[in-house]
């Protein structure tokens, strides 16, 4: 029987044998949505990893403005960075779910990197992919917001979708501020693109849930757009 750990990619390949063997523990914690897992600036006591649900990242700007940094998804580990340096914590994590947690001590991973070269070569290559995420929003913060943000709807539903009636309901909480600043863009576009994706009738919206329909359809619109922005290159 697989260890509850093995649903993580970067654990998959370990066993309990060798946790012991280490002094290495690992935790599962609960979170509440819209709990705080920690704060930025906290002195740094842990890695986590999403095994359900979803935890969204954000930092404050110099006006002390809330920006999203990112969502993490199932099989997600965070934070990225201080995982070699005796830093505080980046950002502000909060579940946006009901959401699950594993938990390692920041020391005993630094420990299990040490004993397992195979897991630090997957740290630095998830690092080394968050960087080029990073980069590629950088280089696309004004163009493809539409595709990036129906994107991201897309896997949200995959993940969380709940079918209803032919729909997809999506209980992501997320203000059109929060999408701006997640996408690289502004409030105003994320308005028109929700604005025109509503008169298309391809999504509708309430108070605490966006709701999908037409999912071919809205994959189409990608596929589309996609294909623009390579007949433009």
């Amino acid at each position: 029987m697989r260890a509850w750990w093995q649903r993580i990619p970067l654990l998959n390949g370990l066993e309990p044998e060798q946790f012991q063997q280490w002094n290495v523990q690992i935790h599962r914690r609960r979170f509440p949505k819209n709990a705080v897992i920690f704060h930025e600036g906290q002195p740094r006591e842990a890695v986590y990893f999403v095994l359900d649900g979803l935890v969204k990242t954000t930092k404050a700007d110099a006006a002390g403005k809330e920006q999203t940094i990112s969502l993490l998804h199932s099989g997600e580990m965070f934070p990225h960075i201080g995982l070699f340096h005796d830093v505080p914590y980046p950002a502000t994590a909060t579940a946006l779910l009901d959401t699950e947690l594993a938990v390692i001590a920041i020391d005993a991973f630094r420990r299990l990197m040490a004993h397992h070269p195979e897991t630090a070569a997957q740290v630095i290559a998830r690092m080394e992919r968050k960087i080029n995420e990073l980069q590629h929003r950088l280089q696309t913060m004004s163009t493809n917001v539409q595709q990036r943000f129906i994107t991201e709807l897309l896997q949200l539903a995959d993940e969380f979708g709940i079918e209803q009636d032919g729909r997809t309901v999506l209980p992501i909480p997320l203000t059109h501020q929060e999408w701006a600043s997640l996408l690289g863009t502004t409030r105003e576009t994320i308005n028109r693109i929700v604005n025109q994706l509503k008169k298309e009738r391809l999504l509708f919206t309430d108070k605490r849930h966006l709701i999908l329909a037409h999912r071919d359809r809205l994959q189409q619109k990608v596929n589309a757009d996609s294909h623009r922005s390579h007949e433009s290159n």
